[in-house]
């Protein structure tokens, strides 16, 4: 039996017949909705990181509440093959009690449930009570406070969707912005990279990545000087040593003339940041080279040698080697070759013990 793929939305019915229609590894499926009960479907698989984290939070909820009405079960999406499933389930043992179905990849519950929610990624986490989607959201998010509320019933439960589906539709107003003002910058749009970046303002004022897209914008307008205002003033931030990497590749591939000021303040936001990292060395390198100190580039990449024994030497000794000459590796030269060659180790370190 197969279900049509309408739009699912918070409010909207579910299709509980899809649920037989998995295969359970524990448990078994729900065959009505029982009157006022919250149920709670958690997608996830095997090899997702973040589902496999989430999992004691989960479980702990159904330990906490499950006498007390609230349903849990973990529906394992997009896996290859039910038994990576069934061992999983049972290595976890008491530390996932509650049921759990296998769906794989396609079937019904992916067509009446994922596809018309518009899922794309997991851990997701379906709220459903008296056959209705309340809302979805990351398990995460499911705080003890909510699961209480939606128990209770009433103006409690009202609140709390109200205040989660809020939430959820602020996230996705939030992306939206996001995505518009990258496809923006991708095409140099001052005035779309502006209105996008203004929507992101008006939503989340304290949002992590606001430095970033306005350093994206002044330079994108060519506003050196508030450019290097803004590197400055984020300078402590892991988004401010990012930014600065961000813009030391685009100056790299740039033929604008740059203030050596900018210049210099690359090099102290990632000499000095609290998230300075070994591949900074290159693009301080570079910053050097750019002023005319051959002599500070040559110091600079020569960090790189034995500060990790994971690298290549050999990429790395490359790299330094070029700036005895006047043209010396580009950044992104240097991280190909890298990439290269530790994904050559990596192939030949999986032959050798296979």
């Amino acid at each position: 039996m197969a279900f049509p793929a309408m739009a699912l939305a918070p409010g909207d019915k579910v299709a509980i017949e899809a649920l037989a229609q998995a295969e359970f590894v524990q448990g078994e499926a729900p065959t009505d909705w029982k009157s006022d009960e919250v149920y709670i479907f958690e997608c996830w698989a095997t090899w997702c990181g973040p589902c496999i984290a989430v999992i004691p939070h989960v479980d702990e909820l159904f330990d906490k509440y499950h006498e007390q009405g609230l349903n849990i079960y973990g529906m394992n999406v997009w896996e290859d093959g039910k038994d990576k499933a069934a061992k999983f389930v049972e290595k976890k043992g008491e530390g996932m009690s509650y049921p759990v179905a296998y769906v794989g990849k396609g079937g019904a519950f992916e067509e009446s449930w994922l596809k018309p929610a518009g899922v794309r990624g997991i851990p997701h986490a379906f709220v459903v009570k008296n056959g209705k989607l309340l809302f979805s959201t990351h398990p995460a998010g499911l705080k003890e406070d909510l699961i209480v509320a939606l128990l209770a019933g009433g103006d409690q439960e009202t609140a709390a969707v109200k205040a989660i589906r809020d939430e959820e539709a602020n996230k996705a107003a939030m992306s939206e912005a996001v995505k518009a003002f990258q496809t923006a910058a991708g095409q140099e749009d001052v005035a779309g990279m502006q209105a996008a970046l203004d929507k992101v303002k008006e939503l989340s004022p304290d949002a992590p990545y606001l430095d970033a897209m306005m350093i994206d914008l002044a330079t994108t307008k060519k506003e050196w000087g508030e450019v290097e205002k803004l590197i400055s003033s984020s300078s402590e931030s892991r988004q401010g040593a990012m930014s600065a990497r961000n813009l030391a590749m685009k100056l790299e591939s740039s033929e604008e003339e740059i203030p050596a000021s900018l210049r210099e303040t690359i090099i102290k936001v990632l000499e000095q940041g609290s998230s300075a990292s070994v591949f900074d060395y290159p693009i301080i390198a570079h910053m050097h080279f750019a002023l005319g100190d051959k002599e500070k580039a040559q110091a600079a990449a020569k960090k790189l040698l034995g500060v990790d024994e994971r690298l290549p030497v050999e990429i790395n000794e490359a790299f330094v080697a070029s700036f005895d000459t006047d043209e010396p590796q580009t950044i992104m030269e240097f991280r190909k070759a890298l990439t290269d060659a530790m994904r050559k180790q990596a192939a030949e370190k999986k032959a050798a013990s296979e």
